[in-house]
């Protein structure tokens, strides 16, 4: 069972896709995004989701390729997806 709706990274993906969060987004826009759901996500999470989820990460295939790192801590989504 899914902690934040269909999982965090999903949903952070979802949001930025749809225009709820403006691209580049950082840790930040992330947690307001968390909060207007209703969701109280710790920053270190959203850090971890972010970092895990950036496109060029081979570390674990558990992390779907969402996210784009365009600078340091900012965040786009992956246009291939």
């Amino acid at each position: 069972m899914l902690k934040y709706g269909r999982g965090l990274g999903r949903e952070i993906f979802e949001a930025a896709r749809r225009g709820k969060i403006r691209q580049p987004f950082n840790v930040d826009d992330c947690r307001q995004f968390s909060f207007s759901k209703g969701w109280s996500v710790p920053e270190k999470y959203i850090r971890v989701v972010l970092a895990n989820s950036e496109r060029n990460r081979d570390h674990s295939d558990n992390y779907k390729d969402y996210f784009i790192r365009v600078s340091e801590g900012q965040y786009r989504i992956n246009p291939k997806l």
